[in-house]
């Protein structure tokens, strides 16, 4: 095996290697979305990063230059930003558009969610996993993937989590093992949002179903050959109208 050079330590050392960890996805990332000039759910975001951040081993002085520039976010141009850190520093932030928020078609992956895997609990910068389950989906003519585990629990989305509706209008999403809870997800199993295990094969049990994200809120119009009502409840449209 070849080994691999050691990064240097010293004052003034070469910069090929300053930012390495985040090459090879030791790092994390934050996207905030700025709308009216205002970061939404910034000390969610911010919580978010600190807790995962201890996990990451990265050290304080460079979580607070990340929070610093979060913070700064404010009165900035509205879209989705996007703030990159590993243990030896912080990325400038990067913009992007708000992305278009259509209804979703989901082919449904298997093999991809390891409830196991702590690592993707934490958002960190290491995605190949996600990008590879959303090109299967769409090499199918889907819109994006449902990762799911190899004894069929459901995961999540690529790049959001999800949640069930059922017919009495109560609001399920899979339990935050091995992966990602988002801050909107967090919003809403504050408003009474329920964990709950949902299995390949669950699916016509649900009336809707729906993804969030920070970019927002997406309707699933239908999950392999299983469609659903893309007309939310009132009660959910409610919750989600401040993001």
């Amino acid at each position: 095996m070849t080994n691999m050079p050691r990064r240097s330590s010293k004052p003034g050392s070469s910069p090929d290697w300053a930012m390495s960890d985040l090459l090879l996805g030791n790092g994390l990332l934050e996207t905030l979305k700025v709308r009216g000039e205002r970061v939404l759910f910034l000390e969610a975001h911010i919580a978010r990063l600190v807790r995962s951040a201890r996990f990451m081993g990265i050290p304080e002085h460079v979580v607070n230059e990340a929070i610093a520039q979060m913070e700064s976010l404010q009165h900035t141009q509205d879209g989705l930003w996007r703030v990159l850190l590993s243990v030896d520093g912080v990325q400038p932030p990067q913009w992007r558009e708000l992305p278009d928020l259509s209804n979703q078609s989901l082919k449904t992956c298997m093999g991809t969610y390891d409830p196991s895997s702590r690592i993707r609990e934490h958002k960190t910068n290491s995605y190949a996993n996600n990008f590879y389950a959303r090109r299967i989906a769409r090499d199918h003519g889907f819109d994006d993937a449902l990762m799911v585990s190899d004894s069929l629990l459901v995961g999540e989305a690529p790049f959001a989590n999800i949640f069930f509706v059922d017919r009495s209008g109560s609001v399920f999403t899979p339990p935050a093992n091995g992966l990602l809870p988002g801050t909107r997800r967090g919003l809403l199993m504050a408003e009474g949002a329920l964990e709950r295990e949902i299995r390949f094969g669950d699916f016509d049990q649900f009336e809707h179903v729906f993804l969030t994200s920070a970019a927002g809120m997406r309707v699933v119009s239908s999950i392999d050959e299983t469609r659903f009502n893309t007309e939310l409840p009132n009660h959910i449209l409610d919750q989600i109208s401040p993001w």
